[in-house]
């Protein structure tokens, strides 16, 4: 992942933000370019308390805008996001695996931010 990109007619960049931590969920839709390639990029934290690392209660899914190529958290993946202080902006190193081949990893690091 290079960076997070600007939002187009396809992939919009949101994020729940700051207050977060009262609702207890983080979630976020970025577009983002991976390869020269454009993808959406969905996070959703469970259990959100505020900004800090999170390894577990994660689901991160990666997908083309035409829902052709599909990747997304398994048991197994390695996964780990960083949300900064302003739950706008933070650092993704994950392994998600192809929704068709869970075998074939898609390996994304880099920052991200819900307003590029």
């Amino acid at each position: 992942m290079t960076a997070t990109a600007a939002p187009d007619d396809f992939i919009r960049d949101e994020c729940t933000g700051s207050g977060s931590a009262s609702l207890g969920k983080w979630a976020s839709t970025m577009a983002v370019t991976i390869s020269g390639q454009r993808y959406a990029l969905v996070i959703l934290v469970d259990n959100y308390k505020g900004p800090g690392t999170f390894t577990t209660n994660l689901n991160v899914e990666v997908h083309s805008p035409d829902k052709a190529k599909v990747w997304q958290t398994r048991a197994d993946d390695h996964i780990s996001l960083a949300v900064g202080a302003t739950e706008e902006a933070g650092m993704l190193d994950a392994a998600l695996s192809n929704a068709a081949t869970p075998t074939s990893k898609l390996k994304i690091i880099g920052g991200w931010s819900c307003h590029p």
